[in-house]
């Protein structure tokens, strides 16, 4: 899943490493590779310094958690809540 969200990212320096276990499968809306991909591409153009992008999962409490990680400069904490306004 996340191997094929960034081949769209061909042209782009930065490094995909992809923990997802191989022997899980994720029902999810088809939606998800746009997600997966706009993660990463919005890593790139704001993160500044990205140029690792790592996909993991844990379990906790029985759910199956994707964790979507990267190497950039972060969010400063007064732009938190406006991200998701639309």
């Amino acid at each position: 899943m996340a191997d094929k969200a960034s081949i769209q990212l061909h042209s782009i320096a930065l490094m995909i490493e992809n923990d997802l276990p191989e022997d899980v499968e994720i029902f999810a809306d088809p939606m998800v590779m746009k997600i997966l991909y706009n993660l990463m591409e919005n890593s790139i153009r704001h993160g500044k310094t990205s140029t690792h992008f790592r996909f993991l999962a844990e379990e906790r409490f029985g759910d199956l958690i994707i964790i979507c990680e990267d190497n950039g400069v972060g969010i400063p904490e007064e732009s938190k809540e406006k991200i998701f306004e639309r």
